[in-house]
């Protein structure tokens, strides 16, 4: 059984600053790539597949990108997973899944509208258990 969420991450501008803006803006990413993660998460850790975009431990996606992250879990406990924001910049904004039972598969679903840092972390009876992993929209 498939547990899914979804997140909108969205920073708001004052329309006095878009409207200033707009004949100066130019594109830097493509809206709504789309991508789909495999995430373990296992006793110890929160695991990211490594891409192209990946820098030593550090996942890297694009602004603008979709993500829905697969939760497979490994562990020998039902996890939470749980997304949250901890650049020094940013509202800070989380998202979690529902308990994923050991051995299935969970969803969730984010838009990364802005640039930050972000954690993926498992939560053992809603407290953080084990190393998370760290996440950079640029």
């Amino acid at each position: 059984m498939a547990v899914r969420g979804r997140i909108c991450l969205v920073v708001l501008l004052g329309a006095g600053v878009v409207a200033a803006n707009a004949g100066a803006v130019r594109q830097t990413t493509a809206p709504l790539q789309f991508y789909k993660v495999s995430v373990s998460i296992t006793d110890t850790a929160v695991i990211v597949a490594r891409d192209k975009n990946t820098r030593g431990s550090l996942s890297r996606y694009a602004r603008g990108a979709e993500i829905d992250f697969r939760f497979n879990n490994r562990g020998t406990q039902p996890y939470e997973a749980e997304l949250l924001t901890t650049g020094q910049d940013s509202e800070a904004v989380s998202e979690k899944t529902k308990a994923i039972a050991t051995g299935q598969i969970g969803h969730l679903e984010v838009n990364f509208y802005y640039r930050s840092t972000f954690a993926l972390q498992a939560l053992l009876n809603g407290k953080k258990h084990g190393t998370g992993a760290k996440i950079e929209v640029f």
